[in-house]
């Protein structure tokens, strides 16, 4: 809050402090894990996601696009893995693309994500 110019909470313009109070909270690590563990329970926006372990981050999602996010979460986050992903789940029989295997970016995807609200267990989507 210190950024903010705010040295003592008065609540005199009560709208701006309590803002800024709430800002501080939300970034808090120990208030993202509380609300990582609450989605991942399966109460979030929509009771479905995707949680990345790796980033410790949690993306909403709509019934049957748990696959297509972790597609985009890849093509964000991990750009350099996203074209051997993308070749592998549109083509089953290759097995190699640029400088990863097909074993590799399924071990990828299986330790790194895991699936909340699903229908389909994450392995689904990596079978033949």
């Amino acid at each position: 809050m210190e950024n903010e110019g705010l040295e003592v909470i008065t609540l005199e313009n009560w709208k701006k402090d309590a803002r800024l109070i709430f800002d501080v909270i939300f970034q808090r690590e120990d208030y993202k894990n509380l609300e990582i563990n609450f989605k991942k329970r399966g109460y979030g926006s929509t009771g479905l996601g995707v949680y990345d372990k790796q980033a410790n981050k949690f993306y909403d999602c709509t019934w049957t696009n748990h696959f297509p996010t972790i597609m985009t979460i890849v093509e964000s986050e991990y750009p350099d893995k996203f074209p051997a992903l993308r070749e592998f789940y549109a083509m089953p029989s290759i097995d190699q693309h640029e400088n990863y295997t097909r074993e590799e970016i399924e071990r990828f995807v299986m330790e790194n994500f895991e699936l909340i609200g699903q229908t389909k267990q994450l392995d689904d989507y990596l079978k033949d």
